[in-house]
Formats: C-alpha cells, sequence, structure tokens
C-alpha cells in the first residue's frame, strides 16, 4: 500500500521526556509511527521540539513554518491539549491534521495508539472524510 501523503510530520508532547516508563512510552509511540509510515513509503518529519525533548534522530527535523510550508500532513501524538496546541500553530499553513490518543480519553484525539496502524492505513490510502475548519466569533456584552 502507498500513502497519498508524501510528507508526514510527527508531533508529540513538548515537555521534556519524562524519566522511566511514561516517557520511554511516549518515545517509543512515535518511533513505532514513524516507522509504521516510513513503510508505507512516507518521508517522515519530525517536529523540532519533539526530536529534541525526545531524543529521537534519524529523521529529517523541522520547525512548525517548515512543517507548514513542506509537509502534507501531521499527526499529533498525545492528547487533546497538545492537537490543540499544534492545530491554531499550523492553521494558518492548511496542513490536515490527525490525532493519535495516548491519554485515556480523547474527543479530538479519537484514535487509540493500540489501533493507530489499522485506523490510518485507510487514510493515508485517501480513505477518509475532511472535517475542514470553522472559524467563529463569540461576542460577549457586560
Amino acid at each position: 500500500m502507498k500513502s497519498n501523503f508524501a510528507q508526514v510530520a510527527l508531533f508529540g508532547k513538548y515537555q521534556t521526556l519524562a524519566p522511566g516508563a511514561a516517557g520511554t512510552t511516549s518515545r517509543n509511540a512515535l518511533l513505532d509511527i514513524a516507522q509504521f509510515l516510513h513503510t508505507l513509503g512516507c518521508e517522515v518529519v519530525i517536529e523540532a521540539e519533539t526530536a529534541g525533548n525526545m531524543s529521537i534522530t534519524g529523521y529529517a527535523v523541522m520547525d512548525v513554518p517548515g512543517i507548514g510550508n513542506h509537509c502534507d500532513l501531521g499527526l499529533v501524538v498525545g492528547g487533546d491539549g497538545t492537537m490543540l496546541g499544534i492545530g491554531r500553530q499550523l492553521a494558518p499553513y492548511n496542513v490536515p491534521l490527525i490525532g493519535i490518543n495516548q491519554g485515556r480519553l480523547g474527543f479530538i484525539t479519537d484514535i487509540r495508539f493500540n489501533s493507530f496502524a489499522a485506523a490510518l492505513a485507510p487514510m493515508l490510502r485517501g480513505e477518509y472524510e475532511e472535517d475542514p475548519p470553522r472559524y467563529c466569533m463569540a461576542i460577549a456584552s457586560w
């Protein structure tokens, strides 16, 4: 199977690698997803802070503007807060995002990590329905 997305960026939580099992699990999750993408023929890019915080090497590294200008897709690994933060930064570039949840409950990051391959494979082939961004303005009167 070949991916419809040539260059895919990976984003993780913006905290430093936590000592012990939690930090190792987050790093390994990113590496597992990167390897999966590589087997589908995608060029994998790791967001610069994620690469630095997780000590990930062996992949191209870009900052958010670079990803916005060069990548076809972003995969956010973490929770809803991580997804919202990345979404805010990438909004001007119109790069589509997919969220992979590493926590217990995800409303925006609704793909569970333990089933990421099964969920991502059809999406990367082009089997997805896009949910375009909607902008709204709240007006408050006091």
